[in-house]
């Protein structure tokens, strides 16, 4: 049964034709469009029936598409088709719908994946990546520069196990997962990425870098957190408002309450 896998909306301040030139160019477009294999440029002449492409830096077509409907600069609708993975080539050729609507000094982009055969991958790639598109692009057009911190990167020796523990202590969903690297991300697309790489050697020492987490309910969080396999960490003072904790590999995190 088709359907429709993913809609967002994002309010940018731009113009419409500054919207369309980030959309459809590949020196803007590889600068905000971040989708499971990395940063990628798009490449059409944008004339209805024309094909389209995104490409990864090392020139390896990602993504590709035909143009269906095109009305510079508010209206834009391709096909999609993903060819990174085995998996995701099995899924028939989707949609994805870009409309832009000028509201005075801000405009609204929608963006529509539909024609969906359900809960496809594709259909999954598609909702985990898209909101942190659309949050690059806000930042590239509102700023005038790429999103800074892509990532947060901790070293680990089963990137899958501890990956697994901070997904669920975040609510970041799964992006990419290898035997030696596994990437989560931020649902809404406002948080940078947390990535898991394997090395050989265990922890020894405290770790340079941390991450502090704020909650509401700080005694709440810690039984939670408790439960999904972190500990409390030896050495440090433990406060009303602030729990010093480890994952499952003793990489130390800060909960503030």
């Amino acid at each position: 049964m088709t359907g429709t896998s993913y809609t967002g909306t994002v309010y940018i301040h731009s113009t419409p034709d500054q919207l369309w030139t980030a959309l459809t160019t590949p020196d803007r477009s590889r600068l905000y469009f971040d989708f499971v294999q990395g940063w990628m440029a798009v490449e059409s002449s944008w004339m209805p029936g024309s094909p389209v492409a995104y490409r990864t830096s090392d020139g390896q077509v990602q993504i590709e598409g035909t143009v269906l409907e095109v009305e510079p600069p508010t209206r834009l609708m391709t096909s999609l088709a993903l060819l990174y993975d085995p998996q995701v080539r099995q899924d028939r050729p989707s949609r994805l719908s870009w409309v832009v609507e000028q509201m005075g000094e801000v405009c609204k982009l929608s963006v529509t994946h539909d024609d969906t055969d359900g809960e496809t991958q594709t259909a999954r790639d598609v909702a985990t990546c898209m909101p942190a598109i659309l949050s690059n692009l806000k930042i590239l057009l509102e700023s005038g520069r790429p999103r800074l911190i892509k990532e947060i990167v901790v070293d680990c020796e089963a990137p899958e196990i501890v990956a697994a523990f901070w997904a669920a202590v975040t609510g970041y969903d799964q992006v990419v997962a290898t035997d030696s690297y596994v990437a989560i991300a931020d649902p809404h697309g406002v948080e940078p990425e947390i990535a898991f790489v394997k090395v050989p050697e265990p922890k020894t020492v405290k770790n340079r870098i941390h991450l502090d987490l704020h909650v509401s309910d700080l005694a709440a969080e810690v039984e939670r957190l408790l439960s999904l396999g972190a500990r409390r960490a030896d050495g440090f003072p433990q406060k009303e408002t602030l729990a010093v904790m480890s994952d499952p590999e003793g990489n130390e995190f800060c909960v503030f309450g």
